[in-house]
Formats: C-alpha cells, structure tokens, sequence
C-alpha cells in the first residue's frame, strides 16, 4: 500500500554514516522502526517515554553511552 505522505529516501546518507542513533519521545520507537525498514539497516535508540522531555545534559548523556 503506498503512503498518503511519501517519505525521503534517506537510504544513502544512513548507508553512509558510520553509526545513526535516532532519538525519540514513545515507548516503541516508531520513527526508528521506520527508518530500518525503508533503509535495511540498524539504527541505534535513544528512547524516553515518562512524557518529559529530554535535558540536554541527560539527551548528551544517552547519546555519549550509544556511541560508545
């Protein structure tokens, strides 16, 4: 079924990119499920689903662990 909204190819620049860490504010980490089905690859998550939104120093923080 095509989507009412088509989305980008962002197959190359995620190919291209030594690590893709997607950040997001749910439970299930839609966007990033997305992402790995339209482009067949792994993406690394960063995910807070208590409905506050991330502090930058604690966002650093969980990106500076993924990366690592």
């Amino acid at each position: 079924m095509p989507y009412l909204f088509p989305r980008p190819d962002l197959t190359d620049a995620v190919e291209e990119a030594e690590q893709v860490v997607v950040v997001e504010c749910n439970a299930t980490g839609q966007f990033a499920d997305v992402l790995e089905h339209d482009t067949l690859e792994r993406v690394d998550r960063v995910n807070k689903y208590n409905g506050v939104g991330f502090k930058a120093d604690e966002l650093a923080e969980e990106i500076t662990e993924v990366l690592q």
